[in-house]
């Protein structure tokens, strides 16, 4: 659903990668996708919550467009409530390959019915990064690549 071009590479959040598709029907984790926007290659997909071993909290789809800082990709995402809460996380990752660098998890406030409490797109405005997380906290983190 998100879809960012910077430095000539497409990376588009939100969706599974077609090789993590089962034929049981289940999916992995909420992926992202770095393309060639000339050929449609993928140049790297990426799972983060599953790189960060985040497998017992399912990740939502990733909703929001990424931003490129850098040498880092950040997306954000709602983590699934299990009981009542949401937690949303950040995840800044590599620009080259995908990888994890950290991740910063945010309340994301009380579901109704499985509705709301998405983050925001983060943005970064000189050496701070704001995002606003499910429960209309707005965080501002000191951020150095």
């Amino acid at each position: 659903r998100g879809l960012t071009l910077s430095d000539n590479v497409l990376y588009i959040c939100g969706g599974f990668p077609l090789e993590d598709y089962n034929p049981d029907g289940s999916l992995h984790g909420a992926a992202i996708q770095a393309l060639d926007p000339a050929t449609g290659k993928i140049l790297w997909s990426s799972s983060p919550n599953e790189q960060v071993k985040l497998d017992s909290l399912s990740a939502d789809l990733l909703p929001a467009s990424p931003l490129v800082v850098g040498n880092s990709v950040f997306v954000a995402t709602r983590l699934a409530a299990q009981t009542g809460k949401n937690e949303n996380i950040l995840f800044a990752l590599n620009k080259q390959d995908g990888k994890v660098k950290w991740n910063l998890q945010l309340w994301g406030g009380k579901t109704i019915g499985g509705a709301g409490a998405y983050p925001s797109a983060p943005i970064v405005s000189g050496d701070t990064l704001y995002i606003i997380s499910g429960n209309e906290m707005l965080y501002a983190i000191s951020y150095a690549d």
